[in-house]
């Protein structure tokens, strides 16, 4: 993403190219925008491409965000499995987290 940014000409970062560069909806870039600390520019947001691209570089070395880049890997996972109990099984096993089975078993 920060690759892609700096190839842009572009100095300001508004909402239309957001949603371009995140594929994002409209309302989920305006949003982003204004999580990232973009300013009114008229009617719009916009956000300066260097500030952008500190901002993502942040989000990449903070540890929350690495939580977000495994939870979103999770989601994607349960969402191959129609039923549910498959996905939750295999989030156990893949986070070695004992099944409700087996821990409710052992409080009784």
């Amino acid at each position: 993403m920060i690759e892609a940014l700096e190839l842009l000409v572009a100095d300001r970062i508004d909402r239309q190219t957001i949603e371009n560069l995140f594929d994002l909806r409209k309302t989920a870039a305006f949003h982003l925008l204004r999580r990232l600390g973009a300013e009114r520019c008229g009617h719009s947001l916009v956000i300066p491409r260097a500030r952008l691209m500190a901002r993502l570089r942040e989000l990449q070395e903070h540890p929350d965000w690495r939580w977000e880049r495994e939870h979103r890997r999770v989601a994607c996972l349960r969402n191959r499995y129609r039923a549910p109990w498959q996905a939750n099984q295999l989030l156990h096993q893949m986070l070695q987290i004992p099944s409700r089975e087996r821990a409710g078993s052992q409080t009784l």
